[in-house]
């Protein structure tokens, strides 16, 4: 429930909740500025949220087996038959990089009440990452 609710919320806070009828001029004017406007355009989508939580379900059912997700862990299939990881490269090859230094998998193992935590704080990581790599931030 917390990273669904994390993950509806980066989507709703970024302007794209369909149940508005307003206006999208309305809605704009009144509510947000232009830096807001920007990063709206540049947030996740309801298809980002789809690939996230079935990634998640991915990493969840890794890290409670002690081990980080491998590439053929991920059950969703892209077209062309190959695993659709999430986060996608090179952000999935990064964080594992980062995640097998820290030994997190071992901890998780060890420690599941911080599985939770983990998984929150990989969502906020490929969010920010999203949202930076969308507005050209990141080089």
């Amino acid at each position: 429930p917390l990273l669904t609710s994390f993950l509806l919320r980066s989507i709703r806070s970024n302007g794209l909740d369909d149940c508005d009828n307003s206006s999208d001029e309305d809605r704009d004017s009144e509510f947000f500025d232009d830096d807001e406007l920007i990063l709206r355009r540049d947030a996740l989508t309801v298809s980002d949220v789809s690939k996230a939580m079935i990634g998640l379900q991915t990493w969840d059912e890794s890290l409670r087996k002690g081990r980080l997700p491998l590439v053929n862990d991920f059950k969703a299939s892209s077209p062309d038959g190959n695993p659709e990881i999430w986060p996608e490269e090179p952000l999935f090859s990064c964080a594992q990089d980062v995640l097998v230094d820290l030994g997190l998998a071992r901890l998780v193992r060890r420690h599941p009440e911080i599985l939770p935590s983990v998984l929150l704080s990989v969502a906020k990581m490929v969010v920010q990452f999203t949202i930076e790599s969308r507005q050209g931030k990141l080089t």
